[in-house]
């Protein structure tokens, strides 16, 4: 629905800083699911982050949710090649059209844990880096959507309808919900941000 309400990044320096709170401080043995609509652009290049909680001035704790040239990447763990677990898909998203995108952790400890979903369907799962024996995510940082300001890496594109929850969603709940709007009361839901209001800033 090309018509769904969303926020605007303009990929140079818009992103949302929606705050830290405990229940999206996940540490590597907690399941978790992300979801939202994204619309990429054609013009998108390099890294554009959709959304990520991570303490870039130290050792790059926490987890993260995003692109390289219009492909889904995420990473949990310490983000260093030895103390992380890091996946990258295979469709390419610049088509300027919306597309409702899942990430899930299943709490595993590796990147065999990670699945991701593009329209209710399952997308091919590459592991590039997988090791989170000694890793600590935990970190007071914010959750930051559109871009981060630790790396510098902007979506270029519009958001909307984010969704944080404390447990694997399954494909027929995925399905289910991904055509309308939550109370914001639903079990297992820990963070939930519209994106409505227009542009980023």
């Amino acid at each position: 629905d090309n018509a769904r309400p969303a926020l605007q990044f303009d990929g140079i320096d818009d992103y949302v800083d929606v705050g830290n709170a405990s229940a999206l401080n996940f540490e590597k043995s907690n399941p978790f699911t992300i979801e939202c609509w994204v619309t990429v652009s054609s013009a998108q290049n390099g890294y554009g982050t959709i959304i990520s909680k991570f303490d870039a001035t130290g050792d790059n704790k926490g987890w993260g949710l995003q692109l390289y040239n219009g492909v889904l990447r995420s990473f949990v763990g310490n983000n260093g090649e030895d103390q992380s677990a890091k996946v990258k898909g295979t469709t390419d998203l610049r088509d300027d059209l919306p597309h409702h995108i899942v990430w899930s952790y299943d709490g595993s400890t590796n990147g065999a844990g990670f699945s991701f979903w593009i329209d209710g369907q399952s997308e091919s799962v590459i592991i590039y880096s997988d090791d989170l024996s000694t890793s600590l995510m935990s970190n007071i940082d914010p959750v930051e959507i559109g871009g981060n300001t630790g790396w510098g890496e902007y979506l270029l594109g519009d958001i909307s309808e984010v969704r944080i929850w404390n447990a694997v969603r399954t494909q027929s709940e995925i399905i289910d919900n991904m055509n309308m709007s939550l109370v914001g009361s639903e079990i297992g839901l820990v963070g939930y941000w519209k994106c409505d209001e227009a542009d980023g800033s």
